[in-house]
């Protein structure tokens, strides 16, 4: 079913912040029937509060991160927006990946240092 609704402007693929620095995604749907916002980290719905170190900003279509930290911000992120004429359905970004630079990444057996 074609609901004429997609993201545009997504962020990209892979980020690689800089550790202690300040990270913002972006999420921007080509419909204005659009109701809530949210974000997801690794599949889960990220809790964000206004003042905290995650938090979101412009109803949502922006997650910003400060004092970016591997330990607890490397992960894939989505934006997940609620569109009316999906019938209360919900559109899922493509994932980005965030990878703190200079941490070690797991892949398999393999260990890589970016």
């Amino acid at each position: 079913m074609d609901t004429g609704a997609s993201f545009v402007d997504e962020s990209p693929e892979v980020v690689t912040p800089e550790r202690g620095s300040e990270l913002v995604l972006n999420c921007s749907v080509s419909t204005s029937a659009v109701g809530n916002v949210t974000w997801r980290k690794d599949g889960r719905r990220l809790a964000a509060a206004g003042g905290r170190r995650v938090r979101l900003r412009d109803a949502g279509a922006s997650l910003v991160i400060r004092r970016v930290q591997a330990r607890t911000d490397n992960g894939r992120y989505q934006c997940a927006a609620a569109v009316a004429r999906l019938g209360g359905g919900v559109l899922l970004s493509s994932p980005t990946t965030v990878r703190v630079a200079g941490t070690c990444v797991t892949y398999a057996a393999a260990v890589i240092f970016r």
